[in-house]
């Protein structure tokens, strides 16, 4: 395991680093839900599941698989004689994984633990628990921009996979278009989410040169982008509900120009005057 990062509650993109270490997991396992259920999302993951190019009885392999969301997609796909492993540093997502609870209103609770041929581990993927050339095919989903070392994860990530196996990586971006409100709120409501030197950390421009250096071939990159023009899908992208109130209790804001912001902002998405972007970025490569 890598030591945990000093600097992972500076905001919400560094706090998946470490999820075991935030000051809320569960908090951090609903954000993942809550962006998995936005139909951009939907369509870029079903996106790069394809790309795996699975069929029924292979074996595959979803590292940084979070609360599990691809787990019985992918089962379904391999079917009953297939096998598929999700592993995750956080034992706290893994529960989650194992066992959510998705009812709010007191109804019976749904199990949704991933069905056979799902397994659930608790790993590193610096130095994944499996061996050489275990799996048909290996996915990531947002999850190298939050490893301390990616190129040391993708290279594990192609040694289990099996000659002429896929390997399949997906990183998204975000950012706000809203010229009309304060920019000087803005800026520190989005840094809760992620700080300024976070966005400018993101691999997707640099995945295709990696997957070389990992050995990699036939490596492709597929893009997507998308604008969220609605004030729901703007709130649930950058978890408003959330973000706003974090700032206040920073200090950088206060709850006066905090209320005024969100206000602001909700009302120009609905005069198609504020929108947010999202950019995907999927790398494909044969083993």
């Amino acid at each position: 395991m890598c030591p945990p990062d000093p600097n992972v509650r500076s905001s919400r993109w560094r706090s998946y680093r470490d999820v075991d270490d935030a000051v809320d997991p569960a908090a951090l396992g609903a954000y993942m839900d809550q962006l998995a259920a936005l139909p951009a999302v939907v369509r870029e993951k079903s996106r790069s599941l394809g790309l795996l190019d699975l069929r029924a009885g292979d074996s595959c392999l979803d590292v940084g698989c979070g609360t599990g969301r691809e787990i019985a997609a992918l089962a379904a796909i391999v079917g009953p004689h297939g096998r598929v492993v999700g592993v995750d540093r956080s034992e706290a997502l893994t529960a989650a994984a194992r066992d959510r609870d998705r009812s709010r209103d007191g109804s019976p609770r749904e199990r949704v633990s991933p069905p056979a041929p799902g397994e659930l581990i608790v790993g590193d993927a610096h130095r994944l628990p499996f061996g050489d050339a275990e799996f048909h095919a290996c996915r990531a989903d947002r999850t190298l921009q939050h490893v301390a070392a990616p190129e040391t994860a993708l290279a594990e990530m192609a040694r289990v996979t099996r000659p002429g196996g896929r390997v399949v990586v997906t990183e998204f971006r975000w950012g706000l278009v809203a010229p009309s409100l304060d920019r000087a709120v803005t800026d520190h409501v989005l840094s809760m989410m992620a700080s300024p030197g976070d966005r400018e950390e993101w691999l997707g421009h640099r995945l295709v040169e990696m997957f070389e250096a990992a050995g990699l071939t036939e490596t492709r990159a597929t893009g997507a982008d998308y604008t969220l023009d609605s004030p729901e899908q703007i709130a649930a992208l950058m978890n408003l509900e959330w973000s706003v109130p974090a700032a206040v209790d920073s200090g950088v804001v206060t709850t006066a120009q905090a209320v005024a912001w969100e206000r602001t902002l909700r009302q120009l998405a609905a005069d198609g005057e504020a929108f947010a972007g999202i950019v995907f970025q999927h790398v494909a490569g044969v083993r």
